[in-house]
């Protein structure tokens, strides 16, 4: 079955897009004020591609998913749909996965700083070489090397003329992202657990969902073990401790609490 944009089983991918993925637009009308609009990013229109071409590789299935007594009797604990909410963890599991693993680590440094960073390094080695490779793992003699001063010359001129058109134009905040790049750095398991608890914590706020207390019969509706579980089921983690309790998962929260890595992803940007 493909999935299209307004389909109601997309209803809670849409409620978390929203709330995550929203572009916001500065509107100034002829009299000068400014308004300001929201229009819905691209990753719901990513996910439901990706979808439909089958490039999603969740390692669970739907029916794995609805025969899972333990979560299915939390989410129908808090008044969830279950096919809305299968759709919502294939979103969340992809977002997480597909910008956790080959990914480009973002350099905070905008493109004025890294210019000023080459040229204090040339200041202080005036005898300085250029290798060029394909791979930062290419041994330095296999690599072409740069050592006429005529190339210097005009590598430096041509440095300092766009460090100074940078600061004349004030882009020194600018920062250029090479989308096109597929990164080969992969984040830790306990940062894809955080980013997969982070992703479901939005929608259970946004659907402001209460804290349930558990049933005499000792059944759990912690939101963070419920999480715990769907992480095991969805093999982020292959420690079974997380289908038993939360503690685990409790402990990478609050080890990556305001943690934030800046990613570059080629397939939600």
């Amino acid at each position: 079955m493909n999935l299209h944009f307004d389909d109601e089983e997309l209803d809670y991918v849409r409620e978390l897009a929203w709330r995550i993925n929203t572009v916001i637009f500065e509107d100034v009308d002829e009299d000068g004020n400014i308004s300001y609009c929201g229009q819905l990013g691209d990753w719901m229109r990513i996910f439901i591609r990706r979808y439909n071409s089958d490039e999603i590789q969740c390692k669970v299935t739907q029916n794995a998913f609805e025969s899972n007594d333990d979560i299915i009797e939390v989410l129908e604990a808090y008044g969830l749909d279950i096919e809305r909410f299968w759709y919502l963890l294939l979103f969340i599991y992809d977002l997480t996965v597909m910008r956790t693993t080959n990914v480009a680590l973002e350099d905070d440094r905008s493109d004025y700083e890294k210019l000023l960073a080459v040229r204090e390094y040339i200041k202080g080695h005036p005898n300085y070489k250029i290798y060029l490779s394909d791979s930062a793992r290419v041994p330095n003699k296999n690599r072409a090397e740069c050592d006429d001063f005529f190339f210097f010359k005009v590598f430096e001129e041509e440095l300092d003329k766009v460090i100074c058109q940078m600061e004349e134009r004030g882009m020194q905040s600018w920062k250029t992202v090479d989308i096109l790049h597929k990164g080969t750095d992969t984040l830790s398991e306990n940062y894809q657990l955080y980013t997969m608890y982070s992703l479901f914590h939005e929608f259970f706020d946004l659907m402001e969902l209460p804290d349930l207390r558990a049933t005499q019969s000792g059944i759990s509706y912690s939101k963070v073990l419920l999480v715990s579980r769907i992480a095991y089921l969805c093999r982020l983690t292959r420690d079974k401790d997380f289908c038993d309790d939360a503690e685990k998962l409790k402990t990478i929260i609050k080890d990556n609490k305001g943690k934030k890595v800046s990613v570059i992803s080629t397939v939600y940007m």
